[in-house]
């Protein structure tokens, strides 16, 4: 389904884009377009075949315990286990009182002492839940802006671990709004950086034979679809 609804999508636009471009400049423009839906259509083919086997694929990981490291965690990750474990009373009495002090996350980050491990650290999520209440007080993300995370994680994290976090935190229901917004963020700098498909296959070191449900595959897809998007945009 979601393959169709971005085909269509990419037909309609490349549909307009013909209707207002000068009878000079068609020629180019068909040029510019035709890869990017023959991609496209390609990528529908593929995500088609992946949502319909996707549920079995899954049963499976789960079912063979050689999967629980390989390229991640294919099941739960380990974001997402620790998020089911309820935090201590002093965690969230420490949180309402930075909270109460609007202390800025950046700060609250360092007295966390984060910084390397962050899917095995429970006071990740601390952090992070707390981070989602302050910018809720002081009126919104511009507080403390997605931007500001991303750059904060980055600073001892590589581009490919903190792609693999941002995956990993779409499983925990609190915050899975802000990983997506978070994930957004990483994927229009890669594109603001100039990566392509291929780049990003290098940087997760991901193969073809890993699992349609591997995280690296799911954000490989995300990504070429957030890209595909951005191309067909800024065509002119």
């Amino acid at each position: 389904m979601l393959g169709s609804v971005l085909v269509l999508f990419v037909a309609a636009n490349a549909v307009s884009a013909l209707e207002n471009t000068a009878q000079g400049n068609q020629s180019s423009l068909i040029h510019n377009i035709s890869p990017l839906l023959t991609m496209n259509t390609t990528m529908a083919i593929t995500t088609r075949h992946l949502r319909s086997h996707h549920d079995s694929r899954m049963n499976e990981a789960e079912n063979d315990p050689s999967t629980e490291e390989r390229g991640g965690n294919l099941g739960l990750s380990k974001l997402a286990k620790l998020a089911t474990k309820f935090g201590s009373p002093a965690e969230s009495l420490t949180n309402k009182a930075w909270l109460k002090a609007k202390v800025n996350p950046e700060v609250v980050y360092a007295d966390l002492h984060l910084g390397h491990k962050l899917e095995e650290n429970p006071k990740f999520l601390q952090w992070l839940r707390y981070t989602v209440a302050y910018r809720a007080k002081m009126g919104g993300s511009i507080w403390f802006m997605n931007e500001e995370i991303y750059g904060l994680l980055a600073k001892t994290t590589s581009e490919a671990d903190i792609a693999l976090l941002f995956q990993s935190l779409k499983q925990v229901p609190d915050l899975n709004a802000l990983a997506k917004a978070l994930q957004i963020t990483q994927f229009k700098k890669w594109i603001a950086d100039g990566a392509r498909r291929e780049d990003i296959v290098k940087l997760l070191g991901a193969t073809h034979s890993l699992p349609t449900s591997d995280p690296k595959s799911e954000i490989l897809d995300e990504f070429t679809l957030l890209l595909v998007g951005t191309s067909i945009r800024n065509i002119p």
